[in-house]
């Protein structure tokens, strides 16, 4: 009942494991006609897991024990390794705090941001792919009782899919 009675701190590594693990919750409820709106629900998740996970790493907060959750929600007080402020206002006014940390868009344009460095064309593409999702996700659908059509679930799952593949390039 560990998992069910306690929660850890979460770090960009465990947000990445989380990932890995949401993904293939999705690829499972996907076999599923009748669960395609379920396991698009999750590939959202993902997508926000590995943009989170970039971000921080992208930042330098490599501890495991940062609650990178709680910073989420008040990431003005996120400091890099050397105890200096690593949230930035261009950062801050880019996310969309009406979906309480969870705006994709928002958290892809924050790692923009702080990545002046990534590949015009890889960010480009990997734009592309968020908004693929961004479009059809957001904290809303938990409550959404339709079903999802085949084409939809696969057009959202390859766009993740590719993002997955290529997450190590969101912050390189």
């Amino acid at each position: 009942m560990a998992f069910l009675t306690t929660q850890e701190p979460q770090s960009w590594l465990s947000m990445l494991a989380a990932a890995e693990e949401r993904l293939n919750d999705a690829k499972a409820m996907g076999d599923s006609e009748e669960r395609h709106a379920g396991a698009i629900y999750m590939l959202g998740y993902v997508v926000e897991l590995l943009l989170k996970a970039a971000f921080f790493q992208r930042q330098g907060i490599y501890s495991p024990t940062d609650d990178l959750v709680r910073l989420c929600k008040r990431p003005e007080g996120l400091l890099d390794a050397n105890g200096n402020s690593v949230w930035r206002p261009q950062v801050h006014a880019i996310l969309n705090y009406s979906e309480r940390g969870h705006d994709l868009l928002g958290w892809y344009y924050a790692l923009q941001a702080v990545s002046p460095s990534m590949d015009r064309s890889f960010s480009t593409d990997a734009l592309n792919h968020v908004a693929v999702v961004a479009v059809v996700w957001g904290t809303f659908r938990r409550y959404d009782s339709r079903r999802a059509f085949t084409d939809e679930y696969l057009h959202v799952y390859r766009s993740v899919d590719w993002l997955a593949r290529n997450r190590t390039k969101l912050w390189s």
